[in-house]
């Protein structure tokens, strides 16, 4: 009567400790990118554009968006960073980071953006 009750707690406590273990150790190989990067954002035109973010140490990285590629490796903390030529306004680009995985950011406009704040007849 006791054993199926046991039983299932055991296999509850296996399932625990692989989703626990297992799947973060999958991921951590993985690049990543800095959290500020994400679709639908604009870079500023006409100034160099760093990528940063994490992967394995001395992981291989390539990073391009549009006609602009760079690379690098991680460094033994597992943190990397391209830096890209300036570019024109322009877009919607895709950014894309290449190592064991793929990585792409899409609709990456390169511009200005202008922050207004007023009265009601702001026009």
């Amino acid at each position: 009567m006791f054993l199926l009750p046991l039983r299932c707690r055991i296999l509850s406590g296996l399932a625990l400790l692989v989703a626990v273990v297992v799947v973060p150790a999958a991921a951590w190989g993985e690049a990543r990118l800095a959290t500020v990067f994400a679709d639908h954002m604009v870079l500023q035109r006409g100034r160099a554009v760093p990528v940063w973010g994490t992967a394995a140490a001395g992981e291989q990285v390539g990073v391009s968006i549009g006609k602009r590629t760079g690379s690098t490796k991680a460094d033994a903390a597992g943190r990397w960073k391209v830096v890209l030529e300036a570019m024109p306004a322009g877009g919607p680009h895709q950014l894309v980071i290449r190592a064991t995985n793929t990585l792409k950011v899409s609709d990456v406009l390169v511009g200005e953006v202008w922050l207004a704040s007023g009265q009601s007849n702001m026009a």
